[in-house]
């Protein structure tokens, strides 16, 4: 015998039974939008509309259950439930199709909806205007239109009189305008909620799980799923954002649309929010540019054990034109010893990654090519990568030339272009090479009007790219006169040709990706060594690194005490981690850190034979 569904739905179009009360109230919440099973985790606002919802929801918060991975995309999943669900969504191979239109659905009520669509008939009709939809969510989302009920939340914050027709928009509003700081009592971090705060103390755990790379030959490891994920896009799927303009792959959208800004637009961002003021350290201006000198021995050990790779620029760091600076080759050739990868990363255009070999030879550093990232040959790898087939109009030196010589990119402009006085305005008879696809600045003696003129022409088309090597207003001379660098010139052509250049040198990002893509450099890993805040250390600053400021280059100490003081985001940008009088001086530190590490490994054999 059939027993009969005598509990009905009353709200207007909807012709759902029930034999059971409680399967009534739960169906009709779904017309009301009513979330009653709220979870009480601490940090936690979630709420559902059915119990066993809120029960599989509460699992997740229960870190000692085991977690399920999906064997195809590596997603890690808190129960056998949603895995399933995971499936189904995203890997199953069984779809429904529609065999009017071949249109394919993977959930049964998603093809009976849309079959409505074809047959002409519907179910569910508004009960204010008459209006009939194929599905309750269409329905749902019409009836929002209609002068609102009487709001159902009221916000439960003392002296606010906030009321909301949907549970979803109560939880906003309390996100944004009742914030709660929760504090990290071990780093002082500030976060929203309990949840995000209980999240992040996972980084101070000494046994903390990492998530492996399922890679073969990858050992890269992340706390967060999320990062795993990005990661695998990134560097095994080969998944970017391309920038329509310049061609630029970035890692996230983010990335992306910070990128525009930056280079295309010229914008910088605003750090406004209150969640970014929350989140900045109180603390962090007492921290910043620490005299290393300063430091305590266990300081210093946690130093040198903090990185693996270190980054250094080489002019006012390294040697000062043919004169190395004391010390200097020591210090690295030690941070070598200690298993540190040894990058040269230099803006200076005028020579080749071969040339800058040679003068390290001649210095007594220790170089490759391998190791050296400069910027001529930086603006040939970045056209190659472009797939570039055109000519490239370069003010510059011959290094850049060289340097696109050997990826066989073709070019034009170098060597002096100087104005004809006797026929006055011969720049003006300047007819435009159609072949030319590419503009590059980098460091010119023979820089003139001219050049100017043609830069500016070639640029005047969108389509042709333009690059600057460096942003350096001028170069590091132990003589009292100023010699002008390669931003000086790359913000006249900029000024003239009304273009942004996408830089290839410090402090942009370019560098960087360089690095990780090529390398697979870590920045949490990474020390960057140099001697000018506004390139060298806001690269650090940017991507991550440690920084350490030498003064033996352009930026002075007193410099950076007043970015210390100042309020403005884009100069407090500029401040080290750490600073030192010269390179030189970190010898006596690294081996002191060698001693005490000798003494460790002894200490740990003894123990082991004893």
């Amino acid at each position: 015998m059939e027993c009969k569904k005598q509990y009905v739905c009353k709200y207007a179009g909807c012709n759902a039974s029930y034999l059971k009360p409680s399967q009534l109230s739960r169906h009709t919440r779904l017309h009301t939008g009513e979330k009653p099973y709220k979870c009480n985790h601490p940090g936690c606002s979630k709420a559902y509309t059915n119990s066993s919802h809120l029960k599989r929801h509460a699992e997740t918060h229960n870190l000692i259950k085991k977690r399920l991975q999906c064997n195809k995309c590596f997603l890690t999943i808190s129960n056998y439930h949603n895995l399933k669900r995971h499936y189904t969504r995203v890997h199953s191979d069984n779809v429904l199709t529609c065999n009017e239109c071949n249109m394919a659905f993977k959930k049964k009520h998603q093809l009976i909806q849309h079959i409505a669509t074809h047959c002409g008939y519907t179910s569910f009709k508004c009960g204010k205007c008459n209006k009939i939809y194929t599905n309750i969510r269409r329905l749902k989302r019409h009836e929002t239109t209609h002068e609102k009920e009487q709001k159902r939340y009221p916000c439960q914050v003392p002296e606010c009189s906030e009321v909301f027709d949907k549970w979803t928009l109560l939880c906003k509003h309390e996100k944004t305008e009742h914030v709660i700081d929760y504090k990290c009592d071990q780093c002082g971090k500030k976060f929203s909620t309990k949840a995000r705060l209980k999240y992040h103390f996972k980084i101070h755990e000494k046994d903390r799980p990492f998530i492996p790379c399922p890679y073969d030959e990858c050992n890269r490891k992340y706390v967060s799923e999320s990062n795993l994920k990005s990661h695998i896009k990134v560097y095994h799927l080969g998944q970017k954002f391309i920038c329509d303009i310049c061609k630029m792959g970035l890692s996230s959208q983010r990335k992306l649309k910070e990128h525009i800004m930056r280079i295309h637009e010229g914008k910088t961002k605003k750090a406004t929010s209150r969640r970014s003021e929350r989140r900045k350290r109180k603390d962090a201006v007492n921290m910043a540019a620490t005299n290393f000198k300063t430091l305590s021995e266990e300081d210093i050990i946690a130093f040198f054990n903090s990185f693996d790779t270190v980054l250094t620029d080489c002019d006012g760091v390294l040697w000062m034109h043919m004169t190395p600076l004391r010390n200097a080759s020591t210090v690295l050739s030690k941070l070598h010893a200690l298993g540190n990868r040894i990058f040269y990363i230099t803006n200076n255009s005028t020579k080749t990654r071969e040339e800058f070999v040679e003068k390290c030879r001649k210095l007594k550093f220790k170089a490759s090519k391998d190791n050296i990232l400069c910027t001529a040959n930086l603006s040939a790898n970045y056209l190659h990568k472009l797939g570039f087939c055109k000519k490239a109009y370069v003010i510059g030196s011959e290094a850049i030339t060289k340097e696109l010589e050997e990826l066989g990119i073709s070019h034009c402009g170098v060597g002096p272009d100087v104005i004809n006085v006797d026929v006055p305005g011969s720049y003006m008879a300047f007819n435009k090479d159609p072949d030319v696809g590419a503009v590059i600045v980098g460091f010119d003696e023979h820089f003139s009007y001219p050049k100017m003129v043609k830069a500016a022409t070639y640029l005047n088309d969108p389509n042709v790219h333009f690059i600057g090597t460096n942003t350096d207003e001028r170069f590091p001379v132990a003589q009292s006169i100023v010699v002008p660098g390669t931003g000086s010139l790359v913000r006249c052509i900029e000024s003239c040709a009304e273009r942004k250049a996408v830089i290839m040198g410090k402090p942009e990002s370019y560098i960087a990706n360089m690095l990780k893509e090529k390398y697979n450099v870590n920045p949490a890993r990474t020390l960057m060594i140099g001697d000018r805040c506004n390139t060298d250390i806001l690269l650090g600053t940017r991507c991550g690194f440690k920084t350490l400021l030498v003064l033996t280059g352009v930026t002075t100490l007193q410099q950076v005490e007043d970015w210390k003081q100042s309020d403005k985001p884009e100069e407090k940008e500029l401040v080290p981690d750490y600073y030192i009088d010269a390179l030189g001086d970190l010898l006596d530190y690294i081996e002191l850190f060698m001693s005490k590490s000798e003494k460790n490994t002894s200490l740990e054999n003894s123990k082991t034979y004893s």
